[in-house]
């Protein structure tokens, strides 16, 4: 298995993440926009555990999906960057 099949593996697994995300994110509130100082934040009006992990899986799959946008066009060290900063290393589960 060449390198760019293995990544075309690994995108066929993130967009089955992507999908059992979706079903998650269709079981929880949505933000409510709030007006603050000249622009409009979203805050959730009952924060839950369910949602922190929601958000959390969000930010994991929207990672992934950068890291092998960055490794199929050979930007190595950047995508190093991703892996630190998007707490996907070895400190994960601490």
């Amino acid at each position: 298995m060449n390198a760019i099949h293995k990544t075309e593996v690994i995108g066929g697994s993130i967009l089955s993440l992507e999908q059992a995300l979706e079903r998650f994110i269709k079981h929880i509130e949505q933000p409510k926009p709030i007006p603050e100082r000249g622009r409009v934040l979203f805050r959730y009006e009952h924060p839950s555990a369910l949602i922190f992990l929601t958000l959390k899986a969000v930010r994991v799959v929207s990672g992934l999906n950068a890291a092998v946008y960055l490794l199929k066009r050979g930007f190595i060290q950047e995508l190093g960057v991703v892996i630190r900063t998007r707490g996907m290393g070895s400190n994960l589960y601490p």
